[in-house]
């Protein structure tokens, strides 16, 4: 926010610079541990610039406006609010750091006067006019300086730490607790730069110290950037995860507060028992006060040892099956005459008594392969009472071969062919039946008969001109296939005439020839060919 008077950033300013102080209070709250801040966000007027300046506001006034939502595991408590800025060319931008942005290049300098929505660790508001206090346990890793600072500070914060200034111990819920007295008091007057401060404090290491930071943002830009700097120099920035912690408020836990800490001392607490392993079974924390009232944390490891080492036994049973097994295992204790106990394992293992029994029992059938269609388990109980198992395989095996026919069929063909099979039974005079197979063969009755007719034409070549198949019943009442071949024969050879031509070449040739017919005085034809000669 850019308007704030001359005498505003005077008052505040006047405080900059590094602050030293001994933390001398730290707390050890016993409820579980939920990592990161808790966050409260409260209605704030747009446009107020007075407000938020008043010690008493950021001290816990800001509860009496709308409460407008709660966050809890916050790690990271960085705030870069940047308003979308429209530059000169057109190209509208939102800064995602806004302290290192030149907000003078904007031309839509009308923002200034808009309240404007946006999102803060997640939760919907106005964010151009909130309140927002942020609560939580500091967990100090080392022994040493801490320094905190808050920078970029646009509009308003204030960081209180410590047992009483931040919150009570073991009571985070009462975080406006109205003490104005801050660590930190950072506020960024109009027309000047933001806000920035630090602070330094001796921690013990493993102790929680109470923080508390409040940030208001009137109009505009909103801007936070904390961090905190370890003895060993490194630098925590914004994310405070594995830092800071929250636990649920506890004012009446005992030991909750820890005067003048001093470093935590880590002691083994060995306790015997009947088990026959070595575990860590509790851890305890707590305080030891020495004459001078100083309280020491100390982390207490309860481990369990085994006074006996344990036993296995195993006990045996007989049974009538062929394989050693474990069927079972049963833990107790056993009490020795020393009145001790000592933890005991008994195997349960069954094993055979008699060596299984192997049995085949054969079965005659009528079929002609030995084949074993069955296996029964059953047990035998002998003479001396006790059992066997038994396995039983029944065998069927063939009672007679079986037999092979033939049925002869006679036919009228004269190939020999098998034309069908047959399985059958027979039942012998023995009252057992004999697998048989027969095969139907037709053999032929009578020999084919071969005929050929002649017939005579008046060609002057033999040649077959038909093939004919028929059956003729003899005078036994059979019949036998018969094939006539159908010839011609030639009845007149055939004449040959030559017609001779003058002409007026000097060579004699034939230069036709001509195929016709004659009949003959007996009304027969006889074939002709003319040869024309010149």
């Amino acid at each position: 926010m850019f308007r704030k008077s001359i005498s505003q950033w005077l008052l505040w300013f006047s405080l900059l610079g590094i602050t030293r102080v001994l933390a001398a209070t730290a707390c050890l709250p016993q409820n579980q541990a939920q990592s990161g801040f808790t966050a409260k966000f409260y209605q704030y007027d747009f446009g107020d610039t007075i407000t938020y300046s008043n010690p008493a506001y950021m001290a816990g006034g800001y509860t009496q406006r709308q409460l407008l939502g709660t966050k809890t595991n916050l790690n990271n408590i960085l705030i870069a609010y940047g308003m979308k800025c429209r530059l000169w060319n057109g190209e509208v931008v939102t800064p995602k750091e806004p302290w290192n942005f030149d907000y003078s290049k904007c031309v839509n300098t009308d923002y200034i006067y808009q309240q404007q929505k946006g999102t803060i660790f997640g939760l919907n508001l106005y964010a151009t006019d909130f309140t927002v206090e942020l609560t939580g346990y500091f967990l100090a890793p080392q022994n040493g300086t801490y320094t905190f600072a808050l920078s970029h500070v646009d509009d308003s914060a204030i960081l209180s730490f410590g047992e009483g200034i931040a919150f009570d111990c073991c009571n985070q819920d009462d975080g406006a607790n109205g003490n104005t007295n801050f660590s930190i008091n950072a506020i960024k007057p109009n027309n000047g730069p933001t806000g920035h401060m630090n602070i330094d404090v001796e921690l013990a290491a493993n102790y929680y110290y109470p923080l508390k930071i409040v940030f208001t943002n009137t109009e505009q830009i909103a801007m936070l950037y904390t961090t905190v700097t370890l003895p060993d120099g490194t630098i925590v920035a914004n994310d405070f995860n594995g830092y800071v912690f929250s636990f649920d408020s506890d004012p009446q836990q005992p030991s909750c507060t820890v005067i003048n800490p001093l470093p935590f001392v880590t002691t083994t607490s060995t306790i015997p028992w009947t088990g026959s392993f070595t575990s860590s079974y509790t851890t305890e924390t707590k305080i030891v006060t020495d004459s001078h009232g100083d309280g020491e944390g100390q982390v207490v490891v309860g481990v369990e040892t085994p006074t006996t080492p344990p036993v296995l036994t195993t006990e045996y049973t007989p049974y009538s099956g062929s394989v050693t097994s474990t069927y079972s295992t049963e833990s107790t204790w056993v009490t020795g005459t020393d009145g001790k106990t000592t933890p005991e394992t008994i195997y349960h293992v069954e094993t055979p008594t008699t060596p299984p029994v192997l049995t085949t029992e054969y079965t005659g059938y009528s079929g002609n392969i030995t084949s074993t269609y069955s296996t029964e388990s059953t047990y035998v109980t002998g003479t001396d009472g006790k059992t066997t198992p038994e396995t039983i395989y029944h065998v069927e095996t063939p009672t007679t071969p079986p037999v092979l026919s033939t049925s002869f069929t006679g036919y009228n063909g004269n190939g020999t062919s098998t034309f069908s099979t047959e399985s059958t039974w027979v039942t012998g005079t023995d009252g057992k039946t004999t697998p048989e197979t027969i095969y139907h063969v037709e053999t032929p009755t009578t020999p084919p008969v071969l005929s050929t007719e002649y017939t005579g034409y008046s060609g002057n070549a033999t040649s077959t001109y038909s093939t004919e198949s028929t059956w003729v019943t003899g005078t036994d009442g059979k019949t036998t296939p018969e094939t006539i071949y159908h010839v011609e024969t030639p009845t007149t050879p055939p004449v040959l005439t030559t017609e001779y031509t003058g002409y007026s070449g000097n060579a004699t040739s034939t230069y036709s020839t001509e195929s016709t017919w004659l009949t003959g005085t007996d009304g027969k034809t006889t074939p002709e060919t003319i040869y024309h000669v010149e």
